[in-house]
């Protein structure tokens, strides 16, 4: 198990840290407020690195920008009983997984005694195998988005794979069984650059979930105790924003059947206020000046905020979208083109 505890800091991101905050003011109303929640992540995958989530100075937004192991950002609540909204957007073009666990428990990544529940969304259909340390066989990720049961502690192959293999590192006691697809997005994939609403709703025997207001899971059984969290496997840049966390015991009415497509909102980049300076491109996220955005820049930008000329922290290079002060704005700005090279 690799868990890190929320560190209240703006020095940037170091060896092993997994969690990194913008400092601002308090939490919105009603919001998430992401400062108590965690990071847990599997043990290492060959070639891919612990999960690294960026929380927003809102504490209502967090984005995961690793293209890392299994990894869960976990509430400090018991899933049951609640609702939990807000939207969730990739911006990057891989095509991997991104979801939720409900009855996700503290140190259930080595835990031979996890029992939780699992929903995921893969872009495209892909067959890997991830090698050593998993001795199990390579698996296919199919594409689509649905619900699955976790026992034990998975390798890495079973996880992609919704697979229970009886290997010398992972017996019939520890895997992961689908229990079933969503009906329109099951043999779907999400598409980069474009939000999703979700809605998940918890009680002690049902799990629903919503997107863009579309029921796509409906498990009716005996939820598991534990956390609900966010989880991403092999796929940077997810964001998951204006997340809001309600109590409730009464689950929504039986919905009417899902729309043939559920309609996508409308594409949304993460803008500033007031909106940024339209020539802003990777170039202004590209801080350190060596041609390509990357963590470093994401910690360059964290840094420096907040922050205004005059300032002990100020950096204006940081100031990506020239609005004159460095605030998270413009750490998100730095984030939504990490990856990318500089153009001009």
């Amino acid at each position: 198990m690799i868990r890190t505890p929320i560190l209240t800091t703006t020095a940037g991101l170091v060896a092993g840290l997994a969690v990194l905050i913008l400092m601002s003011s308090s939490p919105a109303a009603g919001g998430a407020q992401f400062s108590s929640w965690e990071v847990e992540s599997y043990p290492a995958v060959s070639g891919l690195p612990s999960g690294t989530w960026v929380i927003g100075a809102d504490e209502v937004s967090v984005t995961q920008i690793a293209d890392g192991q299994p990894s869960v950002f976990l509430s400090p609540f018991d899933a049951r009983n609640h609702v939990i909204e807000g939207r969730m957007r990739v911006n990057d073009g891989d095509d991997d997984f991104f979801g939720f666990v409900v009855g996700f428990e503290e140190g259930d990544s080595t835990n031979p005694a996890a029992d939780f529940l699992l929903i995921d969304w893969k872009r495209a259909t892909q067959t890997h195998d991830f090698g050593d340390p998993s001795c199990t066989l390579g698996t296919t990720a199919d594409v689509g988005m649905a619900i699955s049961h976790v026992l034990g502690v998975p390798t890495a192959d079973e996880l992609w794979g919704h697979a229970n293999e009886d290997a010398p590192c992972s017996d019939l006691n520890n895997g992961v069984k689908e229990l079933a697809r969503a009906p329109v997005l099951g043999n779907s994939g999400w598409t980069p650059n474009n939000n999703y609403f979700f809605r998940v709703e918890t009680t002690s025997d049902r799990v629903r979930v919503y997107v863009n207001n579309s029921l796509q899971i409906d498990h009716a059984a005996t939820i598991p105790a534990g956390s609900f969290g966010f989880y991403v496997f092999s796929q940077s840049a997810v964001a998951f924003t204006d997340v809001t966390v309600t109590q409730s015991v009464t689950p929504s009415p039986d919905p009417t059947p899902p729309p043939a497509t559920p309609t996508p909102e409308p594409i949304h980049t993460p803008s500033p206020t007031p909106e940024p300076d339209p020539t802003t491109n990777d170039c202004d996220a590209d801080i350190n000046g060596d041609g390509a955005v990357t963590a470093k820049d994401v910690a360059a930008a964290a840094k420096a905020q907040p922050s205004s000329p005059g300032d002990r922290r100020w950096n204006p290079a940081a100031d990506v979208n020239h609005d004159g002060e460095v605030d998270h704005h413009d750490v998100l700005l730095v984030v939504w083109f990490r990856g990318t090279t500089c153009s001009v």
